[in-house]
């Protein structure tokens, strides 16, 4: 595995073990390895680092038919997300490959990176860090504050919800 921190990697659940010797309780729950394998790359490569693996838990690459169709052995894909976006639904439903998503995982993460944002933008962070960098951080600005403004957040579910708490707490409609 790559040490590199801005590789993309997929967790893989893989390669469960069969107990075929006699006098083993076929009973028993399978072992399972995890595997990390590289997220990115071509369908060909792709097919060969997931080949035999049940289960995949994926981030954000790309699960379309033309690959799935080369996972005979793949009977789950566990988004660790919200969106399906990247799975061919149709591809996988067709082969008897169930899709799970994560729904609220990251909620308050979006929620305060969105609130980090607008007060970043609205306190002109970028800029009093430069003014104060070089020695001038006394020159009467003054920035807007979060408290009394409206603040739209379009769509609610999870995250807009989650946003909306925040805004909330720091008095904006």
């Amino acid at each position: 595995m790559s040490s590199d921190s801005n590789a993309a990697w997929a967790a893989l659940v893989s390669r469960a073990t069969l107990f075929t010797e006699p006098g083993i309780d076929v009973g028993l729950t399978p072992l399972i390895t995890i595997d990390l394998t590289p997220a990115h790359g071509s369908v060909q490569e792709r097919v060969k680092s997931l080949a035999g693996s049940f289960a995949v838990i994926a981030g954000p690459e790309p699960y379309d038919a033309e690959l799935l169709e080369q996972l005979p052995s793949l009977c789950l894909i566990a988004r660790s997300g919200v969106g399906y976006d990247q799975i061919d639904l149709d591809a996988a439903s067709d082969l008897g490959i169930h899709v799970t998503t994560t729904p609220g995982i990251n909620a308050q993460g979006v929620a305060e990176h969105t609130v980090t944002l607008l007060l970043h933008l609205t306190h002109r962070v970028a800029h009093y860090h430069d003014r104060v960098r070089n020695g001038h951080w006394r020159d009467g600005d003054f920035y807007t504050e979060i408290q009394g403004m409206t603040v739209g957040v379009i769509g609610y579910g999870n995250i807009g919800r989650a946003t909306a708490a925040l805004f909330h707490a720091f008095g904006a409609r």
